[in-house]
């Protein structure tokens, strides 16, 4: 994937395997990760891109997973400086903003038993 536009639908069997992760990231190192471990949802923006513009942005949010199920469902839309995941059907659900210095093209993912990115076209011409 090359547009920095993209579409994610994941899904994982049984959580309690594996903890599971998605992390963007580009050439110059910088990077978003995304996780589930121990029933928490955490995103990582620390390392994302510029961080100059607050000393309040760079760091990590995490949320307690409302649903109980062993199952997890995972959709994302993701464009060059955010990202919007809606898990289990909505029941959590993330927005994120980052800066990278140029658009994440490498997209890593860890736990998913069924796992689909599409990348998107731009509205803009």
């Amino acid at each position: 994937p090359h547009s920095g536009l993209y579409e994610i639908k994941a899904i994982s069997n049984n959580i309690d395997d594996s903890p599971i992760s998605i992390t963007l990231s580009n050439h110059q190192n910088e990077q978003i990760k995304f996780t589930l471990s121990e029933g928490v949802f955490s995103f990582d923006r620390t390392k994302s891109g510029d961080l100059s513009f607050s000393a309040d942005f760079a760091g990590i949010h995490t949320a307690k997973r409302i649903s109980n199920t062993d199952a997890l469902t995972m959709h994302a839309y993701i464009d060059h400086s955010s990202i919007e995941i809606f898990l289990d059907d909505g029941q959590n659900v993330f927005t994120e903003l980052f800066f990278p210095s140029s658009i994440y093209t490498d997209i890593r993912t860890d736990g998913f038993s069924e796992l689909k990115i599409r990348e998107l076209k731009s509205i803009w011409r």
